[in-house]
């Protein structure tokens, strides 16, 4: 689990939550992440790397969001490349989170 979502945790029980995928421009690798405010955690995202986000995925706001990252993050274990950065592609990623809430 993240610092940045492990924070969130601590400071807000019982919250919601999102969890997303991006692709930045020009990069071949997506980020996998958590958040309970999107919009504003893109916005930063963007700001801090100086790129436009090319793709973007959010779930729906669900209260188990903290977990459904930290399985993302062990289904691609072996691709990632440093942080919440993987070698995955962005598309595979997406239906793997969409089946997290199917199954």
């Amino acid at each position: 689990m993240t610092t940045h979502c492990l924070a969130n945790a601590m400071i807000r029980k019982n919250i919601e939550g999102h969890v997303y995928i991006i692709q930045l421009e020009n990069h071949a690798l997506i980020k996998i992440g958590c958040t309970t405010k999107p919009s504003q955690r893109l916005r930063t995202l963007s700001t801090q790397s100086g790129l436009r986000i090319a793709r973007q995925f959010v779930s729906t706001a669900h209260s188990n969001y903290k977990s459904n990252e930290h399985r993302m993050h062990g289904l691609f274990r072996y691709k990632r490349r440093h942080g919440e950065y993987f070698a995955v592609d962005f598309i595979d990623a997406v239906q793997s989170l969409t089946k997290l809430f199917l199954g």
